[in-house]
């Protein structure tokens, strides 16, 4: 159940922070300037991209039986990336819904999925209708990848309040969450992401994109954003085929560690028929670049295939025993991960899910704009695990 007040993720951090100021001699408050500063940031980062940031709603209709009125809904964020109405939203609030809508500035429109990849928790839809007068969200690659320790910006909507900024910063790069594993690499952040915060953009300082919050981690009040660049890249597949498909080299491998050169990535298995096995890759040989990319870690390896498209060609260097060795593999597609249609992904996404009674009594325009929903399908289940094959 939704908690309401203000809760200690939020306040503690900003109570140390204040603290911290009024403790230092003037001459030492990072100049006062320094903070007016940062101040004006946040502002104008609110100002120029609040108007950006909706709330997404999604029904569940249970089709066994129609005479039940009562339907579940899904509520997070999400915010606008084009002109023309795509928003990017969370795949764990409209993955297998029967009908999407927004609001915005308190006004429901009706909007339609485009495309959804649960793996990376994105969801793109396409608003049917408008509003008056929105901004929208530029998707651009950083040149070089935010630093942990920088200080980012959200701007998220919790429960029914409007949006607004929530100071934080960047507290690591991370390609797994314990048993978890993600795609690519994340930014942890801390920003806690409570229900209906998830899908909320976070800029840098200077107003970028950094990326989405897609995942929370309530117990170290802080959330996993997918990065601007991994956005760009399912975006543009989801927008040109609905679904997202994955590049896939054929090996299990695993990390072991060296006492004078630290970690590596060694293979463990070459699957038969697999890209890797076409190239004659062995047991034991340890994988040093991707593509120009330096692997140290399983994080490495999936970063460095996330970003290549089925069929593309990649360099890839290896040692085996004192030789060191270039080849050239062709991927192919990931084995399909199956999700069933109407799989709920696991809690802990910033989705807050409500049960509702729908009205009958819409109004035709009214229905155009906030769509109802028919009877709900209960089902939390678990999202399966990501196989360790790479």
């Amino acid at each position: 159940m939704p908690q309401f007040g203000l809760t200690p993720g939020r306040v503690i951090p900003a109570i140390i922070y204040l603290v911290f100021l009024t403790s230092l001699p003037l001459s030492q408050a990072v100049g006062s300037e320094d903070f007016l500063s940062v101040q004006r940031r946040v502002v104008q980062i609110s100002e120029d991209y609040g108007s950006a940031v909706v709330r997404v709603n999604a029904s569940f209709g249970n089709h066994d039986d129609e005479d039940d009125e009562e339907a579940a809904l899904r509520v997070g964020s999400g915010f606008f990336v084009s002109g023309d109405g795509h928003i990017l939203t969370n795949a764990s609030v409209a993955y297998g819904a029967d009908r999407v809508w927004y609001e915005h500035e308190g006004i429901s429109y009706a909007a339609e999925i485009l495309g959804n990849d649960p793996e990376t928790n994105l969801s793109l839809l396409r608003a049917l209708r408008l509003p008056e007068d929105f901004a929208t969200v530029t998707l651009s690659s950083f040149n070089r990848e935010p630093p942990v320790g920088t200080m980012v910006v959200g701007i998220t909507q919790p429960l029914d309040l409007k949006p607004g900024p929530v100071l934080g910063v960047l507290s690591g790069n991370d390609g797994q969450f314990g048993q978890r594993i993600f795609p690519t690499y994340y930014h942890r952040v801390s920003i806690p992401a409570y229900p209906g915060e998830g899908g909320s953009p976070v800029f840098s300082l200077d107003g970028r994109l950094v990326g989405m919050i897609v995942a929370s981690l309530p117990e170290i009040r802080s959330s996993y954003l997918l990065p601007v660049e991994a956005l760009m890249r399912v975006r543009d597949q989801l927008a040109a085929d609905g679904n997202v498909s994955y590049s896939w080299i054929g090996l299990d491998l695993e990390e072991f560690s060296t006492r004078h050169e630290g970690t590596k990535v060694r293979v463990t298995e070459v699957i038969p028929g697999g890209p890797g096995h076409r190239i004659a890759l062995e047991k034991g040989d340890v994988i040093k670049e991707i593509d120009g990319y330096q692997i140290r870690a399983l994080g490495d390896v999936r970063r460095a295939i996330f970003f290549n498209s089925v069929g593309s060609f990649v360099e890839i260097v290896i040692q085996r025993g004192d030789e060191t060795l270039e080849m050239t593999l062709r991927t192919a597609e990931r084995p399909a991960i199956e999700i069933p249609e109407r799989e709920i992904l696991p809690e802990g996404t910033g989705a807050l899910e409500e049960e509702r009674l729908l009205e009958e009594s819409v109004s035709e325009e009214e229905e155009a704009d906030t769509p109802g929903g028919a009877d709900v399908e209960d089902s939390e289940a678990e999202a399966e695990e990501e196989p360790s094959l790479q």
